[in-house]
């Protein structure tokens, strides 16, 4: 994992980068903190430090195994110097270090994995996660506060979301009680995910068996040398009966019943309806600053006031309402990945922090109902994108198999 308190380093003469001097400097304190025992490890840690696809790194990597420059970490760190000096120096603002923390997240994967490895030393992941969260705080100056939790919070799994509640009272009071989550917790969630992983692998294992029968079984109806070749080319073609449903829309395409409000065409009034809440959603969306962020919250506290009892009541019309769009993130419609917001990037294989569950709600039923257009006066298809379109659900899958132990 790479050290918040080291800009990446590319090399490149475009102002994006700490004076070298400054680097090597702070490359040093991380290979010193770390403990790395050996001078491979120590030329692993700097090259991880390295911006990808930099001259930096292309220059560095491209170093013989029997370099002078490998022999050690001051000629590792001298060749690097020499080579790229006098950079102008940038140095990372507490804005910078606040907008890295609200972003930060854990996946239910790497609490799976119990333990991870800081140079000699296995370390809890709770305390190890803990401890990212702290000194991001403490770089961001906001320790003490609780600038940005709340949406911070929704994004972590739910074994996270439990062990903050009660919510504490600063972000140093966050970092305690992820590093008070009970190893025997941890351990429990992990026998669970791997139990799904393998459920779910046993389950593409039997899928892939039935296709491979299928395709098999296929072959030899249609073979010229087959006994049954007569009988299918008799055999009048199959002609599925007339439905409602359009054509590229399919009970197994479609999401689950529950995690979305219907599961049919909507009509003309449902399109405009959310066609225009779409268009209002955009018009108040805030840039990804901190009154943006403030601006942000203040409007998910008014959608909540006003529609909390519509959504518990299983009433909740989002095409009529929206859904506030989180900072920084693209409108709906525009080819973004509608469970982060950000550009469309593999759908059921988004990683990064997810927007609130209303809002996904939301951006789905853009899609669908609008699809990727730009909402106007003139007709727009209805359901010119189906589930398979978004991406595979592998990981909303792998969420149903754990049985309530993650998000």
């Amino acid at each position: 994992m790479p050290s918040a308190d080291v800009t990446p380093f590319s090399g490149r003469r475009d102002g994006t980068n700490m004076l070298t001097a400054d680097w090597v400097r702070a490359v040093r304190q991380m290979v010193a903190d770390r403990q790395y025992a050996t001078t491979d490890e120590q030329i692993r840690a700097v090259n991880y430090h390295l911006k990808p696809d930099s001259p930096a790194e292309d220059h560095m990597l491209g170093l013989a195994a029997t370099s002078p420059a490998r022999a050690s970490l001051d000629a590792y760190l001298g060749e690097l110097a020499t080579t790229f000096p006098g950079l102008k120096p940038i140095r990372r603002t507490a804005a910078s270090y606040e907008a890295e923390l609200l972003k930060t997240r854990i996946t239910v994967a790497e609490l799976a994995a119990e333990t991870v490895k800081r140079g000699e030393v296995e370390v809890y992941v709770q305390e190890d996660f803990a401890n990212q969260v702290e000194d991001l705080a403490m770089q961001a100056k906001v320790k003490g506060t609780l600038a940005g939790y709340p949406l911070w919070k929704e994004n972590q799994p739910s074994i996270i979301v439990k062990a903050l509640t009660p919510d504490p009272t600063s972000w140093a009071g966050v970092a305690a009680q992820i590093r008070a989550i009970a190893n025997s917790d941890i351990h429990e969630l992990a026998e669970g995910y791997r139990a799904a992983a393998n459920t779910l692998r046993e389950q593409q294992l039997l899928k892939a068996n039935v296709n491979d029968l299928t395709r098999s079984f296929s072959a030899f109806r249609l073979s010229p040398t087959s006994h049954a070749t007569a009988a299918v080319a008799s055999k009048p073609a199959h002609v599925p009966p007339a439905t409602s449903r359009p054509p590229n829309v399919t009970q197994q395409d479609r999401p689950r019943q529950a995690q979305f409000e219907r599961d049919y065409t909507p009509t003309t009034e449902e399109v405009a309806q959310i066609r225009a809440a779409r268009e209002k959603c955009i018009s108040l969306a805030q840039p990804d600053t901190p009154q943006g962020r403030a601006t942000y919250n203040q409007q998910r506290a008014a959608w909540a006031t006003q529609h909390d009892a519509a959504r518990l009541a299983g009433n909740q019309h989002l095409w009529e309402t929206g859904y506030p769009l989180a900072p920084g993130t693209q409108a709906p419609c525009s080819r973004e990945c509608w469970k982060c917001g950000y550009p469309r990037h593999g759908g059921g294989e988004c990683t990064a922090p997810f927007v609130p569950s209303d809002e996904r709600r939301f951006r789905y039923l853009c899609h669908t109902w609008l699809g990727q257009t730009r909402a106007g006066p003139a007709p727009v298809p209805v359901n010119v994108v189906d589930w398979t379109s978004i991406g595979t659900p592998t990981e909303e899958d792998l969420r149903d198999f754990q049985a309530g132990l993650t998000q």
